[in-house]
């Protein structure tokens, strides 16, 4: 795994769809296998893989404006037992909070274009504080308050200081 592009997060592996083939077989395996039991396919339905640390629990994470957004919020999940061989179904299309995505770059090959624009964005929300408390980070109202607290906004792909006459 450690050459594969990757986030973890409280013990739990995110992987993008595009890093999915470079797998370890019994990974990629326990993988296609979640895929044929939620009856989704990647890229279509989903593009994020998040693996939990015993590997027998995948998510399969829909963020259909990955690409598009600086922090994209999940549109839907399919969370399936290997073990049990069952599948629960969520949708956040609806929801006024949405959980959403950061360092995005880290979940990219290296030589992926969008990488170093992520990277960038990273870099500048760590300077600023946003990622200081992790409590608030996780949800798209209290993410968005936070950003505005630090004196920003998001405009396109960018974090940009609010203005006095704001």
């Amino acid at each position: 795994m450690n050459s594969i592009p990757s986030k973890v997060v409280g013990g739990s592996i995110y992987l993008y769809v595009d890093t999915l083939p470079f797998l370890d077989c019994e990974r990629a395996a326990c993988v296609q296998k979640a895929e044929q039991l939620a009856k989704v396919q990647r890229h279509d339905q989903f593009n994020l893989v998040r693996i939990d640390g015993t590997g027998q629990s995948i998510a399969l994470l829909n963020y259909p404006c990955f690409s598009d957004d600086l922090f994209p919020s999940l549109q839907e999940s399919w969370l399936v037992n290997l073990d049990s061989s069952t599948v629960s179904y969520r949708t956040y299309a609806d929801s006024l909070n949405p959980p959403i995505l950061h360092r995005k770059e880290l979940l990219l090959q290296p030589d992926d274009p969008r990488r170093e624009t992520y990277a960038e964005l990273t870099r500048i929300a760590e300077s600023i504080g946003l990622f200081d408390d992790p409590k608030r980070i996780g949800y798209q109202r209290q993410w968005l308050a936070l950003i505005r607290e630090k004196g920003y906004r998001i405009e396109g792909h960018s974090l940009v200081p609010i203005g006095n006459d704001e």
